[in-house]
């Protein structure tokens, strides 16, 4: 079974890239030939070699941005010299994923997936152009996925029947542990008596930090001893930067980069802080759930995303004050062991990996008439 994996941008640590690690990772991929092909660059090094380590073949489109005729005519020839089974678009781009289909038609006779893995958050209008890769979604894929049932109805428009692929994650490497908190903490001279707010995400306009930092200038002008720690890298790394001094944030905020190995970060933190002007269902707010923590987010993101009970909309309106007092308030809970509640809710990426292979097998099965 040859199967074509399709990504908008680059090989770097975001959203799409980290799931489909994920679950690669978790995979039983006996039987199968898996190509992933993205339109953009290799931005990371080592995440790229981890797909390659498992066997997966890497093909990058070379791209700054989104390129239509490039992006097109490299699937299109992929298709043609591959004869893949399956082709999976991975993405929450309505444009991207109208292009892929379409060259994947063009290209061949696979079976072709569509998988929504994004919102446009609050904005629910779309352009006539966008309504027709809306249309080419909805009409050109033979299975539809989605992360959330809003990411659903942004990549294919409401109604579309879809099935849900749940974002998990290993539930039991994310649980909470003391030890682990306080040896984080020691290293990295977080006193007990403050506050560690914590945010994950790609720095990019979407991911809206810069609205962290002026929530952390309202703590540090009340006198509220609390830090903020941004995981991730990103095109706006430099602008943060600028802003953090202009606001003389310098003590108060960490930026440590791209970080492998989250979870015992997640454990030293004491708030989950998430603001992003968009988002499908973050893996990062349910890693945040799984290491216990009380996690706030924007009122953009989807509802389903509350795993635990513990996890609070606002919205980004009710300004930098607002989202103060709500992460001093969520910073008085009681830490509780809540991996089990992720767990139970279908979010494990063990059953994640499974589910799609068993679909996988039932698509190329059916291909060859086996069914």
């Amino acid at each position: 079974m040859k199967i074509l994996l399709l990504k908008c941008g680059d090989i770097c640590y975001d959203g799409v890239v980290i799931m489909l690690r994920n679950i690669l990772k978790y995979m039983d991929k006996t039987g199968m030939e898996i190509w992933l092909y993205a339109n953009g660059r290799v931005a990371d090094e080592e995440i790229a070699g981890e797909f390659s380590n498992m066997g997966i073949i890497l093909v990058t489109g070379g791209q700054d941005g989104l390129d239509d005729e490039k992006t097109s005519a490299d699937i299109r020839r992929l298709c043609r010299a591959e004869r893949f089974d399956i082709v999976h678009c991975n993405t929450g781009n309505n444009r991207f994923s109208g292009i892929a289909l379409l060259a994947a038609r063009a290209g061949g006779n696979a079976v072709r997936i569509a998988h929504s893995h994004n919102t446009n958050g609050a904005d629910k209008t779309y352009s006539a152009k966008a309504n027709a890769f809306r249309r080419i979604n909805r009409e050109l894929a033979h299975v539809h996925l989605a992360c959330s049932a809003s990411a659903a109805d942004h990549l294919f428009g409401a109604g579309c029947k879809h099935i849900i692929i749940r974002n998990g994650i290993d539930t039991a490497h994310f649980k909470y542990d003391e030890k682990i908190r306080n040896e984080i903490r020691s290293a990295l001279g977080i006193p007990d008596d403050t506050i560690l707010i914590g945010n994950i995400g790609k720095m990019i306009n979407q991911k809206n930090q810069e609205f962290l930092l002026n929530v952390m200038s309202v703590l540090k002008k009340r006198q509220i001893a609390s830090r903020l720690m941004i995981l991730g890298e990103g095109a706006l790394r430099k602008m943060l930067e600028l802003q953090i001094s202009s606001l003389g944030l310098m003590d108060e905020v960490l930026l440590p980069g791209n970080i492998d190995d989250i979870a015992p970060y997640l454990n030293a933190m004491d708030v989950f802080a998430m603001p992003s002007v968009f988002e499908g269902l973050p893996v990062a707010a349910v890693e945040a759930q799984a290491a216990g923590l009380p996690v706030i987010l924007s009122d953009v993101i989807s509802r389903e995303t509350d795993l635990t009970g513990n996890v609070t909309f606002l919205s980004l309106e009710e300004g930098w004050e607002k989202w103060a007092d709500s992460i001093l308030e969520a910073s008085k809970r009681k830490r509780e062991d809540t991996a089990i509640r992720v767990l139970e809710k279908g979010f494990d990426i063990r059953h994640t990996a499974s589910g799609l292979r068993k679909m996988y097998i039932k698509i190329y099965d059916k291909r060859k008439g086996r069914i």
